[in-house]
């Protein structure tokens, strides 16, 4: 069965109400929920996957993109919260990953539903100092390069004057809401840390993506794949598979408890 959603944060327009797991998508910089998108038909049977569009980008150009961390996940929480029915996972990829762990935090402040497990992907442990000065505030010229040497933006943006002009404005606020990022120390959360990271990646190389490991009370792993910092294309299917069966390691849910699970009804008075 499956339901409408008109809700611009879920752009897949639909929703699996019995599926016995969601897990919420996020992008990298620059990204949208496109990149998700060849996805959602080489799932393991139990799990639904939901991208999540960020605004300004894809489907919400008409909308401006945001700065600022706190705010996007202020308003990610609140868009977001009739659909986190437990039990749920949340994915984040580079920028994606700071997304996914402030959305937890923000989720457990709240006493809303939390994650049965939280997927970071190309990230450097969010407590670490910064690695580079700041991007958001290149001159054009140099964020173009900068893009380029970084990989992971379609040649033919850079070929397309409109299109790009397009673009930029999206990129610079993503490298905002990464650049400008304060860590906050708070304890660390109770769901379980599964975390990816390339071989030959120079921005978020193994031994910093296992620093995470330090954000969780309860079981930590690491996933090191072939590729560079965009290997989540390259290696999607790769990282589908250990997300199925890390889940159901994490959780302690075997699929037909988590049907049972995901079955309990949300109570939509609980939104504020």
């Amino acid at each position: 069965m499956i339901t409408p959603v008109s809700n611009r944060w879920v752009p897949a327009s639909r929703i699996v109400p019995d599926a016995s797991c969601r897990l919420f998508c996020f992008p990298y910089a620059g990204g949208g929920a496109s990149i998700y998108g060849r996805s959602t038909n080489r799932l393991p049977a139990f799990l639904d996957l939901i991208p999540v569009q960020l605004p300004g980008r894809e489907g919400r150009l008409d909308e401006p993109p945001i700065h600022n961390l706190a705010e996007l996940i202020e308003q990610a929480a609140r868009c977001l919260r009739p659909y986190l029915r437990p039990p749920f996972a949340l994915f984040g990829h580079s920028m994606g990953s700071l997304i996914a762990f402030e959305l937890c935090r923000k989720l457990r402040k709240l006493k809303w539903p939390t994650p049965v497990c939280l997927f970071v992907s190309a990230m450097r442990g969010p407590h670490l100092p910064r690695r580079h000065p700041p991007r958001y505030n290149l001159p054009k010229s140099a964020l173009i390069q900068e893009l380029k040497t970084l990989g992971g933006t379609p040649g033919g943006v850079f070929e397309d004057g409109e299109l790009l002009e397009l673009t930029l404005p999206t990129l610079r606020a993503d490298f905002a809401v990464c650049d400008q990022y304060e860590f906050e120390v708070e304890s660390p959360l109770e769901m379980p840390i599964c975390a990816f990271a390339a071989r030959d990646d120079t921005e978020a190389p193994p031994p910093v993506v296992a620093c995470w490991r330090e954000h969780t009370l309860s079981r930590f792993s690491l996933h090191v794949m072939s590729g560079g910092h965009f290997f989540i294309n390259s290696a999607r299917q790769a990282v589908l598979d250990l997300i199925g069966s890390e889940l159901l390691a994490f959780s302690h849910y075997a699929a037909p408890a988590l049907s049972a699970v995901a079955s309990r009804e949300l109570d939509l008075e609980e939104i504020v």
